[in-house]
């Protein structure tokens, strides 16, 4: 599940608590280095789901990275656009 995407730059900047909160902490504990179980338990899901999980952190971090290029601002100048990521 060590897959690295184009919104790996966003999810680990300081701007990750601005996605919603379980794949805001699904990537950082990924990036911590954690295995599937520990981030399972922590998350309090089970394992079977987080390819799932990863694909949605990953999808809805990639999508406020391109709002914010299309927008020409930096992620924390601007903080509109969030609520449908939810």
């Amino acid at each position: 599940m060590r897959r690295r995407s184009a919104c790996h730059v966003l999810a680990m900047s300081e701007d990750r608590d601005r996605l919603p909160g379980v794949y805001a902490m699904f990537l950082t504990l990924r990036d911590e280095g954690l295995d599937d179980m520990d981030i399972a338990e922590r998350l309090g899901v089970p394992v079977e789901s987080l390819p799932l999980l990863a694909r949605l952190a990953e999808a809805k971090a990639a999508r406020l990275a391109v709002a914010q290029d299309k927008r020409g601002v930096a992620p924390s100048e601007d903080s509109k656009g969030t609520d449908e990521l939810a």
